[in-house]
């Protein structure tokens, strides 16, 4: 009796570690009711006065990050798209990594050398050596005004949260949006993958 109650005690004590560990990663691309968190950020096109060309410009317009299903996300992303209002930031796995990223976007009112500062003093306080990005190019159609994304070739990315906001700040002069950051690669190569079933062709 006792190493039955023991046996069952070892199974439960290994099946709630097992679900503990699965709550942070994605269960698989086709499961379309894992938990996943994203954000909102408002994308524009200007034109920089000091470049004379066409830059992107973002600020966060959300809050809090949003949770839910990874088909709410698609679903979510995808009505925000087609009003042309906003652009969907994620999936991530968890609330913390979608909080983190969500706090390098707020850049409509930085300028180039306060941008340099923050990258200059910036000190990463996590535990992780290597976050993944990618970057993506969207257009903002004339007659419907609505966000389409350019097929471009974007390999996964990494580098410190340092070298992020780097990445991110320079991107953006060369209307390159960077999405991340993620702690692990294949998060972003699934993110990546969402977004190019929304490509033009």
């Amino acid at each position: 009796m006792k190493k039955i109650i023991l046996g069952l005690i070892y199974f439960c004590s290994s099946w709630i570690y097992l679900s503990a560990q699965g709550e942070d990663t994605y269960v698989g691309k086709d499961d379309q009711n894992v938990y996943v968190h994203w954000f909102y950020i408002k994308a524009e096109t200007k034109i920089d006065r000091n470049l004379n060309a066409p830059v992107y410009v973002v600020r966060l317009s959300s809050k809090n990050p949003k949770s839910g299903t990874l088909k709410a996300f698609q679903k979510d992303g995808y009505r925000s798209l087609i009003n042309g209002q906003q652009l969907a930031i994620g999936p991530f796995p968890n609330y913390k990594e979608a909080l983190r990223a969500s706090s390098f976007y707020d850049l409509a009112r930085e300028t180039e050398e306060s941008m340099a500062n923050e990258i200059a003093n910036f000190k990463d306080t996590t535990d992780v050596s290597e976050y993944f990005y990618y970057y993506l190019e969207y257009r903002l159609t004339d007659r419907t005004h609505k966000y389409v994304f350019k097929r471009i070739p974007a390999a996964v990315a990494s580098g410190g949260l340092v070298d992020f906001r780097q990445v991110l700040w320079e991107g953006l002069t060369q209307k390159k949006l960077c999405i991340g950051p993620f702690t692990t690669q294949e998060d972003a190569e699934e993110s990546k993958r969402l977004y190019r079933l929304e490509e033009e062709e």
